[in-house]
């Protein structure tokens, strides 16, 4: 087992929202490991797979973003410049 990199191992993670410029935090259970602080081997190359899978240019091009949708119901904008995720839904 691995300690969880979403996490750093403490199982929860913090949810920032910010609605009507009023900014709330909450302590939630973590997404990946689901609170147990440690993922399988197959979950860690799979995050970060996901997370190698965003934009990381440092002025990403939100204006000529590509659209896409794949059959599976997911989609989400593409960086112009480097063809990796900006926003996924």
């Amino acid at each position: 087992m691995n300690v969880c990199p979403a996490c750093n191992g403490t199982g929860t993670q913090i949810l920032t929202c910010v609605e009507e410029q009023k900014e709330t935090k909450e302590v939630i259970t973590c997404h990946l490991c689901k609170g147990t602080m440690y993922v399988t081997k197959e979950t860690l190359l799979a995050w970060n797979n996901y997370v190698n899978s965003w934009c990381k240019c440092e002025q990403p091009d939100f204006e000529n973003a590509i659209y896409f949708q794949e059959k599976s119901g997911h989609h989400g904008w593409n960086c112009s410049h480097c063809g990796k995720m900006l926003q996924e839904g």
